[in-house]
């Protein structure tokens, strides 16, 4: 469940996803040509990431056997948003193709309440059926079957306020151990401790291009000192003293930007900020993360949308960009003593795919 101190503090539970306010056009997935062709950590060796992207109400709604009812149920549940990846390549188990959407609900009841629904929607449709799966997260439902010359499984994970399905396809042998391992992977990837990060090692949490869509080049990279770190507050005296009571360190920075500065798909990002603040002790970083989020929703008039379980915990802002034209999606995720800030922008939709991408990098550069 996501970080006692951040359930306190906000008013949902979110995972990173599109708001259905801000992302209210159809959005397709990145063209193959220019996805990034590293694998994700949470996929099973053989996979590669060939596209990403989010979904609308009206196009979830649409998979379901019942498009009218499935809307009514959706808005019922507080479905606010959805952002999936695609995979592909071959694996020692032979799938594949493999699938991870996430659905955000406005409330852990709600995601709950939905994945059932969602589980029989997809048995119907496809002809699959139920199979037993030990519980992974709060809650597990697992279908699996053959459908249209191949055999799939997939999982609904509902952790907290979102619901995952991770649907895997092999053409000749049985998928449902790749899914499970997916389905471990994301729920392990959440809860591992991270440890204390030295200051000459706080670099390596920085994602590298490998991480990035195929047309990102790096258009950044730096460090800044506490008292440039507290230029950047509205209030610089008052951010100064913060920072010196909370043990600030020091800072490490990366910016990419697709070189023509164009969106592939509404919603993809044009530019992604990575921001490492690296603090004393995890308590330090902490009580920081509340103060930065606040920060940057004052500054940008941009709002805490809420709270979700990577790392050792994490908050989205979400609003309009700081030029004034598109929407920028941030995320403060805490890493033991270290506070990254992750922040995509995109000119036509809510960046969320590209955006949650780079935070799970940069989670996952922990255990390297």
């Amino acid at each position: 469940m996501p970080h006692a101190r951040l359930v306190s503090l906000l008013t949902a539970l979110v995972i990173m996803l599109a708001m259905t306010s801000v992302a209210a056009s159809p959005v397709g997935g990145r063209p193959l040509a220019t996805a990034q062709a590293s694998a994700s950590p949470f996929v099973p060796d053989g996979l590669e990431e060939i596209e990403r992207g989010s979904r609308t109400l009206n196009q979830i709604a649409e998979g379901f056997p019942s498009p009218a009812e499935a809307r009514r149920l959706l808005r019922s549940w507080g479905w606010e948003g959805n952002a999936y990846y695609n995979y592909a390549g071959s694996t020692d188990a032979g799938t594949d193709s493999l699938e991870v959407s996430f659905h955000l609900f406005g409330s852990p009841a709600g995601a709950t309440e939905a994945m059932s629904y969602f589980a029989a929607g997809r048995a119907l449709m496809l002809g699959l059926s139920p199979i037993p799966v030990a519980r992974i997260g709060d809650e597990l439902l697992a279908i699996s079957g053959s459908r249209d010359g191949v055999n799939e499984t997939t999982i609904y994970l509902q952790d907290g306020a979102f619901l995952i399905r991770i649907s895997a396809v092999a053409p000749a042998s049985d998928p449902t151990s790749d899914a499970i391992a997916t389905a471990e992977g994301l729920h392990l990837q959440a809860q591992v401790t991270s440890p204390l990060v030295r200051s000459g090692s706080v670099e390596r949490l920085l994602p590298t291009l490998r991480e990035l869509p195929a047309d990102f080049v790096v258009s950044d990279e730096g460090g800044r000192s506490q008292a440039e770190m507290a230029q950047t507050f509205l209030r610089p005296r008052e951010a100064a003293s913060f920072l010196a009571d909370q043990d600030f360190q020091t800072n490490v920075y990366r910016y990419f930007a697709t070189r023509e500065g164009s969106s592939a798909y509404p919603g993809a990002a044009t530019s992604i900020e990575v921001s490492l603040h690296l603090f004393g002790t995890s308590a330090d970083a902490d009580r920081a993360l509340p103060y930065y989020a606040d920060g940057r929703a004052e500054a940008l008039g941009i709002r805490v949308v809420g709270a979700y379980d990577i790392g050792d915990g994490a908050i989205m802002l979400q609003g309009v960009a700081p030029n004034g034209s598109g929407v920028e999606v941030t995320v403060y995720l805490l890493l033991g003593n270290v506070l990254a800030r992750i922040s995509a922008v995109s000119p036509d939709g809510a960046p969320t795919a590209d955006a949650l991408a780079t935070t799970l990098a940069v989670a996952g550069a922990r255990s390297l």
